[in-house]
């Protein structure tokens, strides 16, 4: 795969995984527990390292910053 795409299968799977939790985050007011849990962390932390390494703020930042930008 990383032939075709240049990237890993693990980092492909967390760039879907990072777009959909922004999806949620922005459209629901889901706990962040549940939107880890919905895109397939066992644990919300998981979730919290992938925001702070892709994005530098955690998911709770996000939401507060980008509160109303998507609908």
């Amino acid at each position: 795969m990383k032939s075709y795409t240049n990237s890993s299968f693990g980092e492909l799977l967390n760039r879907k995984r990072l777009l959909i939790a922004e999806g949620l985050l922005l459209d629901t007011t889901l706990p962040i527990s549940t939107i880890s849990a919905k895109i397939g962390y066992k644990n919300p932390s998981s979730l919290f390292r992938l925001f702070t390494a892709k994005l530098n703020m955690t998911p709770t930042q996000f939401r507060r910053q980008h509160a109303g930008e998507h609908n």
